[in-house]
């Protein structure tokens, strides 16, 4: 089977710590990145196109996760 890559995007740690917990409870999902700071997303994206899922905070400072998704 294979696993959904998923990265993870939220400016609140807390939640970025829970949803990371909840996903990790699907043996289908596999977190292969996950950041406070979408910069660094926008970063990580353009080295590593292999995403199948981005789970975005819609309202950040910097960027919007409409942005970063875009």
């Amino acid at each position: 089977m294979n696993k959904l890559k998923v990265i993870l995007i939220d400016d609140e740690q807390l939640i970025l710590d829970n949803l990371t917990y909840i996903l990790n409870q699907f043996e289908n999902i596999d977190i292969i990145y996950k950041s406070t700071d979408p910069m660094r997303v926008l970063n990580y994206v353009e080295d590593n196109t292999d995403v199948d899922v981005m789970f975005v905070d819609i309202s950040m400072p910097i960027l919007s996760g409409l942005e970063v998704a875009g």
